[in-house]
């Protein structure tokens, strides 16, 4: 099988971990958050846990992909070994000479120090990590410890990461190691995907190796999170193996029954299952949600996407145990004929949803309780003066349409434009994040050889790719772009200003205005927006130390409505920090984590504006949501 058949330039589920391949689901951006956090020079003790095959080692490679520096790091794949043996790796990954053996400990901590000051005293840093952390034995652990202590009066001077699996955990649990616990300043637990970013996962691997980002129908891509439970390691190999499927039997698509196969094939009789009593019911649910257009988004631009309002209010019934290859032949296909659902009376309804507790697969709680984001409606503020006249759409006589002024320095209205027909043509996605980031600065030109959001960073800027409603587009106050949805496709669009109801968007290839009411038709809450963080700092929290905090403190004494006051000399994050941090979140309706992140920052700066800071309104929605 060559995978140039399918229109890819390389394999797309290869199990290496290539950083161009990293999908930021929620979990994964929060995670190469803390890993950089962790790299930074306010960085302290990292702790990253996660399940076999969740992506962590793919994030080391990400992180250590970063164009960090000033930094020195020591990289330990193997940790299992003695602490004189670990010592001299890490003298090993940063050059340090030593004699031996036999190893002295006192002679290789003395050898380190002395390297890490010398570090220190040009200006860098140093950066220790640890993957597969959990085979660290207890005695090592005191080990790493002890590394901490390696500081001067203001300055640590070995940053520690490690990464392990959820075992690790329950070894920093022990009684004997409370002072390793206790030392960790910053931690965070991967999980997996749920079921729109697999969707999304396999969308993007698709778009980094080629072209082809339809390959497998809603029934197969519902069917792959059941079997893989969102684990990207085990979503690769399911999904190779479909791909030989395709090849052999010269179909164009994956279908639900490969999937059953291939699974069958790479998890061995885990995959084969009993069938159920509910199997009709589930897939005649599973059909109408097809139908309804619920199942995933696809992430054609290459940035995290995730449904979370659908997956809370439409999530799919989960299978019934053991779904046979005959059984599975029966699950929409996408594009099928819709057979009729024989009628239930209430009495047959309540039976089979007892029988259905029964026989449901128990998938892990945090795949289970997805959030969900309500989106109330919430009248806009009114837009500042000086805002090009968007009152509504000047109308031609003569043919009745919307009069066509593109330029928005055009005296006339702006035309108004009909979001159904953005679905009916090929959309240049680049161009409109191209103008994103020109309004931010116009000289930007973004390089096509990589994701926009991943350039970011080159600019003094970072992405927010989220989901919420639309009382917090407002709060956030920025220009974005507004990822619309409509069936199997998806549509950037960007927004610009607002003005009452009415909406000033661009398409990529047009300007206009759009109804409040008819962009809800088609937005589920997804968007993607550029805000610049102080210092270039993501994260603020414990730990931290320098100007980030200085201007964190600066910022909070305006809650009160205060004047902006630099306060000198408080530069490093205690707990009154974090605990009136804390209230801020609370007020805001934020994640009250004691963390300022990126919503968080933004809400901050939102305080007192920046200059040259680009803005949706002039006055954004403020007050508890």
């Amino acid at each position: 099988m060559k995978f140039s058949d399918f229109g890819f330039k390389e394999n797309p589920f290869a199990i290496t971990p290539d950083p161009r391949y990293l999908y930021l689901s929620r979990g994964h951006e929060e995670s190469l958050a803390h890993l950089i956090y962790g790299a930074g020079p306010n960085g302290g003790f990292v702790l990253l846990t996660g399940e076999v095959g969740t992506g962590k080692t793919l994030l080391l490679r990400s992180l250590l992909a970063q164009q960090l520096e000033d930094v020195e790091v020591a990289l330990i794949l193997n940790p299992r070994l003695s602490r004189r043996e670990f010592l001299a790796t890490i003298c090993d990954e940063l050059g340090i000479s030593y004699k031996g053996p036999p190893y002295s400990l006192k002679h290789l901590s003395d050898r380190l120090a002395k390297h890490l000051l010398e570090i220190h005293s040009a200006g860098k840093h140093t950066v220790l990590v640890v993957d597969e952390a959990q085979n660290l034995s207890p005695r090592v652990l005191e080990q790493v410890r002890l590394l901490t202590n390696l500081e001067t009066s203001q300055h640590k001077l070995l940053r520690i990461i490690l990464v392990g699996q959820p075992e690790l955990l329950q070894i920093l649990d022990r009684k004997e190691l409370r002072q390793v616990d206790q030392r960790i300043t910053a931690r965070y637990h991967l999980s997996p995907l749920n079921q729109a970013e697999t969707g999304a996962y396999i969308s993007h691997r698709l778009a980094v190796a080629g072209e082809r980002e339809d390959l497998f129908t809603p029934a197969a891509l519902w069917l792959l999170h059941r079997y893989s439970r969102g684990i990207p390691r085990l979503i690769n190999t399911i999904c190779e193996r479909a791909l030989l499927a395709i090849y052999t039997s010269g179909k164009q698509r994956v279908d639900a029954r490969m999937v059953w196969r291939s699974a069958k094939e790479v998890k061995g009789r885990k995959a084969k299952r009993k069938p159920g009593l509910m199997l009709g019911v589930s897939a005649g649910l599973l059909l109408l949600l097809a139908v309804a257009g619920g199942w995933y988004w696809y992430d054609n631009d290459q940035s995290r996407s995730m449904d979370l309002s659908m997956e809370s209010q439409s999530q799919p019934p989960k299978p019934v145990k053991g779904t046979s290859a005959e059984e599975v032949d029966k699950m929409p296909q996408g594009g099928d004929s819709t057979p009729q659902a024989e009628v239930e009376t209430p009495q047959q309804s309540r039976t089979a949803a007892g029988d259905s507790q029964s026989n449901l697969v128990e998938q892990p709680a945090e795949l289970s309780q997805s959030p969900s984001v309500e989106q109330p409606e919430v009248p806009l503020q009114a837009a500042p003066a000086e805002l090009p006249e968007i009152a509504g759409p000047e109308t031609d006589e003569v043919n009745g349409e919307a009069a066509t002024s593109p330029h928005v320095e055009d005296k006339r209205s702006p035309r108004e434009i009909e979001l159904d027909r953005l679905f009916k043509q090929p959309q240049n996605s680049f161009s409109s994040y191209q103008k994103l980031f020109q309004v931010w600065d116009e000289s930007i030109n973004l390089n096509t050889a990589s994701h926009p959001c991943q350039q970011a960073p080159e600019y003094g800027l970072r992405c927010l790719s989220e989901f919420a409603d639309w009382k917090t587009l407002l709060r956030l106050n920025r220009p974005l772009l507004i990822r619309l949805k409509q069936d199997a496709q998806e549509r950037l669009l960007f927004l610009t200003h607002v003005d009452g109801d009415w909406l000033l968007v661009d398409t990529g290839e047009s300007q206009g205005v759009v109804k409040l009411e008819q962009l809800k038709r088609y937005w589920r809450g997804g968007f993607v927006m550029l805000w610049k963080p102080h210092a270039g700092l993501a994260l603020i929290g414990q730990g931290s130390t320098g100007e980030a905090v200085t201007w964190l403190r600066n910022r909070l004494s305006l809650v009160d409505g205060g004047e902006l006051v630099l306060v000198e000399g408080l530069d490093r994050f205690d707990t009154a920090l974090k605990t009136r941090l804390e209230a801020f979140q609370r007020q805001n309706g934020l994640d009250a984590d004691g963390v300022a992140g990126q919503q968080t920052q933004v809400y901050l700066n939102n305080l007192q504006l920046p200059s040259g800071t680009p803005t949706l309104a002039a006055n954004p929605v403020s007050g508890e949501r």
